[in-house]
């Protein structure tokens, strides 16, 4: 167990986009969604992009740490995704961040008063190839810690039932 991942305060938000400014402000527009569908044209969602946000305590100010976000589909298994050379890979990203002190330009916060905030974004701005009238669970481990996950589901909408009949 991560001490680091038992004293994180971190939201998981989908949303069609998002991005961080200089200031490292979110934008984030038609966020918090539950429901998407999938595109006629393509055959994919439309366009998501995962949100993530962890705060740490100051006394973490300055360590490094791993973050892996993966989409797992409604039985738990991380969900394949056609590759950049074609064959299929686990929809799983990690990646190595530091706990930053924040600054503040111009302005004076006293120290240590403010937690270290780490935002991640990742987009997928043509959507994702995922099966209509399923459920889909994006999940988020610090330190590989599974002790502690924070997640946020999805579900695909397919079209709707046609009339039964006799």
């Amino acid at each position: 167990m991560s001490d680091r991942a038992s004293e994180a305060r971190v939201n998981v938000l989908v949303a069609d986009y998002a991005a961080a400014d200089a200031a490292g402000k979110l934008n984030v527009v038609g966020g918090a969604w539950q429901v998407t569908g999938i595109q006629a044209e393509s055959g994919l969602t439309g366009p998501v992009s995962l949100v993530v946000t962890i705060d740490l305590p100051p006394r973490f100010y300055g360590e490094e740490f791993t973050v892996e976000f993966a989409l797992l589909d409604d039985a738990g298994n991380l969900v394949q995704v056609p590759g950049p050379t074609g064959g299929m890979i686990p929809l799983r990203i990690g990646q190595s961040v530091v706990a930053e002190k924040p600054a503040i330009p111009g302005q004076y916060v006293p120290e240590k008063t403010l937690w270290s905030r780490t935002q991640a974004i990742s987009t997928f701005p043509n959507g994702l190839p995922l099966r209509a009238g399923a459920a889909y669970t994006w999940s988020v481990r610090i330190d590989g810690d599974d002790a502690h996950v924070w997640k946020t589901g999805f579900y695909v909408v397919g079209a709707p039932p046609g009339p039964v009949i006799g």
